[in-house]
């Protein structure tokens, strides 16, 4: 049946793959398929006895994650060290993941996060309608920027607590922001990718504006590390 569907890979990934799922955790599924197979994959995932959470899908084409894999892209690594099959029509992919190259993007990749930081503090200035959105864009932001950062010392951490670790491997490149403002900032895009709850929720637009000023300048800091010591650390 499965096959019919042309449905080649269902993997897990994210807090469920890593046994750190919390109240706030979606179900992380990536799928490798040529059309939508939406519907076959959530009853994929009904029988593995998964928990009755939100499921988060990511369809990819063949040719779409094969292209994510060999160019070593941090994604591709983050579903080879973490991600779990939970239906495979062949070994494919994880064959695959096995003539991956390193990872060698963190100077591009933190230019694209430099970019949407200065992007989002443009939103909070012309628009109030946008502000949790863009408080849970900051989130993801400082998440993404401390796992290209820990990978780039040695020990990735793909986790939302990848900004501790980064603290705990260079200090000096410590987020801008306290663990609780951080934590604020991911609820509010648990809000906005989610739909979950803003009751409770104040968002303080003078804060945000203040959050983009300290991440821009944090994000410099970040990317000149990376550029002065080169190798150094990725080698």
């Amino acid at each position: 049946m499965l096959e019919k569907y042309a449905l080649k890979q269902v993997w897990l990934f994210g807090s469920y793959a890593r046994g750190e799922s919390d109240l706030s955790s979606d179900i992380d599924i990536l799928y490798v398929a040529e059309t939508d197979c939406t519907d076959l994959v959530i009853s994929v995932v009904s029988e593995m006895k998964m928990p009755q959470k939100r499921v988060d899908l990511s369809h990819y084409t063949r040719e779409g994650i094969a292209g994510l894999v060999t160019r070593g892209s941090l994604f591709a690594w983050h579903l080879r060290e973490e991600g779990k099959p939970l239906y495979e029509a062949n070994s494919w992919l994880g064959d695959l993941f096995t003539t991956m190259p390193k990872y060698d993007n963190h100077i591009e990749d933190l230019k694209v996060l430099m970019q949407l930081v200065k992007e989002t503090g443009e939103s909070l200035d012309t628009s109030k309608s946008t502000v949790i959105f863009d408080a849970g864009v900051l989130s993801t932001v400082i998440r993404n920027t401390c796992i290209i950062l820990t990978n780039y010392l040695g020990a990735t951490d793909y986790s939302p607590y990848a900004p501790q670790k980064l603290a705990c491997l260079e200090p000096s490149l410590k987020m801008p922001i306290s663990s609780s403002e951080y934590v604020h900032l991911l609820k509010c895009r648990h809000i906005s990718e989610r739909g979950a709850s803003v009751e409770g929720m104040h968002i303080d637009l003078f804060a945000l504006r203040e959050y983009v000023r300290r991440i821009d300048h944090w994000q410099n800091g970040c990317f000149s590390f990376v550029q002065g010591h080169g190798v150094k650390y990725a080698s």
